[in-house]
């Protein structure tokens, strides 16, 4: 019949194509197309049988054994997958496993940090005077950010303690994440900036940052081996990326970078989006 033949063009499909991710629900969705298959055949066997009442009475029985059967055969099969998952799944030391991800990630920001093709604000200078004093103003006289060519170099951590950032995992790097309100600059009247700032100052996640027990690091397996910031550290020891201050721009009327600012700016643009992907990070 035309309802067998277009079963059986769907299961070869499936066979073919094996549409879903875990083999389980492949192998599942098979085996109900097995049946299904076999539902119809059944079922045009017991239309074109004559009045029989024992062959009517033996097909019923097996139409209806093939129904119930196939059912819970799927659903038995689809339990002991799923017991076997969980098996699996908690001989997987997922901290181990979420580690080894993230060095793998971080490596090729250590190597940029290192090499100053990606520069980290410090965020003590940034609410400092000495920022204001630096930093661009708007038509209202809003403090706005300048791109990394017009910073000063007390505006970034050094690259030596910005890889120590890095490997030491405290979350004491953080990274910007928003939108660019214009081509030229992202953040034309300041908006961001003040919001940046108000978090630097109040959020807890910061102060935390700031000090660090020893004995939190030791207990977190994602902190790598370096010394806790002391009791007395300064808000120095955050590093912010902003990628309009962390990596070469075009001027402010649009000129476009220098050659050698191009090569800086295409090795940072490769890697700075593990920055996101990072566990040891925090996106504000």
């Amino acid at each position: 019949s035309a309802a067998t033949a277009a079963n059986l063009f769907f299961w070869r499909e499936h066979e073919r194509a094996q549409p879903f991710v875990y083999l389980f629900q492949n192998v599942l969705e098979s085996w109900l197309f097995r049946s299904n298959v076999l539902l119809l055949v059944l079922a045009c066997v017991y239309t074109a049988l004559p009045s029989d009442r024992v062959a009517h009475i033996v097909l019923e029985i097996l139409l209806a054994a093939v129904l119930i059967g196939g059912l819970v055969a799927g659903a038995v099969y689809a339990v002991r997958q799923l017991r076997r998952t969980k098996e699996v799944l908690a001989g997987i030391d997922f901290t181990a496993a979420l580690a080894s991800a993230d060095s793998v990630i971080d490596a090729k920001l250590k190597e940029r940090l290192g090499d100053g093709s990606i520069r980290l604000v410090s965020g003590s200078w940034l609410q400092s005077p000495e920022a204001d004093a630096s930093l661009a103003r708007d038509d209202s006289g809003a403090v706005i950010m300048r791109r990394r060519q017009e910073l000063p170099e007390d505006a970034f951590v050094p690259c030596d303690e910005a890889v120590a950032m890095l490997e030491r995992g405290d979350r004491s790097i953080l990274v910007l994440s928003y939108g660019w309100l214009t081509a030229l600059h992202p953040d034309p009247h300041g908006t961001t900036l003040a919001s940046v700032r108000r978090f630097l100052e109040a959020d807890a996640a910061t102060q935390a940052a700031k000090r660090v027990s020893p004995r939190s690091l030791e207990q977190n397996p994602l902190v790598r081996n370096a010394p806790a910031t002391s009791e007395g550290a300064e808000a120095s020891d955050v590093g912010l990326f902003w990628d309009f201050a962390s990596l070469p721009q075009k001027g402010p009327n649009g000129e476009e970078k220098t050659e050698e600012e191009k090569s800086i700016f295409g090795r940072g643009l490769k890697v700075m989006g593990n920055f996101y992907a990072s566990v040891t990070g925090t996106s504000v």
